[in-house]
């Protein structure tokens, strides 16, 4: 190399070709502006998917369920839900049914007052029983309604086939039909009295099948079988006609039947004590009438759940057994008792489960009775 030639001469230059510069410059920025659409969007489904979720977790709840223990119903209201087995239950206003038990085997529920229809889904193993009064309905799937006032007790069938149990008689209803049990009152006392037999289901007459007549209707006479009175001679003197006595006062003491919807009404607006003290006089001053059993059961029932006083609640409940004739309240006072015994004393908790087991064998309550008594 010769240091005197100057060092341009060295080098070539070589034309550069400025469209290619802009041509690759525009590639570069295009794929920059790419890559960030492309990372907006992918920010922006995320973020729809997270509020899809969030919005779906939000408004899709869990529809609420009726679980063992609970009562659906006893307000202004009618009110609809589902059991955890599928089965749906709408209360009308003022009605309330507690559900006793509900598992893979069997459904017990307790129609305390009012209406309710029950959409039962089909299970062949499982026992699907409302209970209403001493009355009870077994159904395997099918929809019907069950109406309760007092000792007067309703049942109507929808869809399906049920059997309506009560003393050991058992009537078949199918789709149309109906079975009521209306009670006679004597309006004196109070005192409720149930019918020698049910009425048959809606479109059968009394004896197709085997339905005996009730007293009422035995009593009644046909207008020309009367027996024609016999006319007295005109030479016999004529009876003395005794002076007409004034008409009774109306008595102002209530009645069993008063005084036990005075205690459901206080039950109802939320006042325990209130409905404790007249369940209590119900079994006190009409021990022989038909309300005093439910109310002796009631009235355990607001002590153990509500007041929290097993000890109380237990001599509800035995008198509840005192008083009580009807095998479904026996069962469930002894259920109950079982459950009042276990707080405060183990002897008689297990004194009361071997009863219960023994009269009750295959009884809805076997499971919860069977684990009530602490060890």
């Amino acid at each position: 190399m010769n240091p005197q030639r100057p060092l341009a001469s060295f080098v070539k230059t070589q034309e550069v070709d400025t469209s290619q510069w802009h041509v690759q410059w525009h590639e570069v920025r295009r794929r920059v502006r790419r890559h960030r659409q492309v990372r907006v969007a992918s920010a922006v489904v995320a973020a729809l998917l997270v509020a899809g979720v969030v919005a779906g977790l939000v408004l899709r709840r869990p529809e609420p369920r009726l679980l063992p223990g609970q009562t659906l119903g006893a307000g202004s209201l009618a009110q609809t839900q589902r059991l955890v087995e599928g089965s749906e239950i709408s209360v009308t206003p003022g009605g309330e049914v507690q559900l006793l038990a509900a598992d893979d085997t069997e459904v017990v529920l307790l129609l305390e007052r009012g209406r309710a229809a029950f959409d039962v889904e089909k299970r062949p193993a499982r026992r699907f029983v409302v209970k209403a009064d001493g009355v009870e309905v077994r159904v395997v799937g099918t929809k019907f309604t069950v109406e309760r006032d007092g000792r007067h007790v309703e049942v109507s069938v929808l869809r399906g086939i049920v059997e309506v149990r009560e003393g050991g008689v058992v009537t078949r209803l199918e789709r149309g039909q109906r079975w009521s049990r209306q009670p006679e009152v004597d309006v004196a006392t109070g005192a409720v009295t149930p019918p020698t037999a049910p009425l048959p289901p809606t479109g059968e007459r009394i004896g197709e099948r085997g339905i005996a007549p009730s007293v009422t209707e035995l009593k009644q006479e046909h207008p020309r079988q009367r027996p024609t009175p016999t006319p007295t001679p005109a030479t016999s003197a004529p009876e003395p006609t005794p002076e007409a006595l004034p008409p009774a006062p109306p008595s102002t003491d209530p009645t069993p039947a008063e005084t036990f919807a005075l205690a459901m009404r206080a039950r109802a607006a939320g006042h325990a004590t209130e409905a404790i003290r007249s369940f209590q006089q119900v079994c006190e001053r009409w021990p022989s009438s038909a309300y005093a059993p439910m109310s002796a059961f009631e009235w355990g029932r607001l002590a153990l759940d509500t007041q929290a006083d097993p000890r109380q609640a237990a001599r509800a409940f035995e008198r509840t057994l005192e008083l009580a004739t009807s095998a479904s309240l026996i069962e469930d006072a002894l259920a109950r008792l079982a459950e009042a015994y276990a707080r405060y004393d183990v002897g008689s908790c297990r004194r009361v489960q071997a009863e219960y087991l023994r009269r009750f064998p295959e009884g809805p309550h076997v499971r919860g009775v069977t684990k009530a008594c602490p060890p």
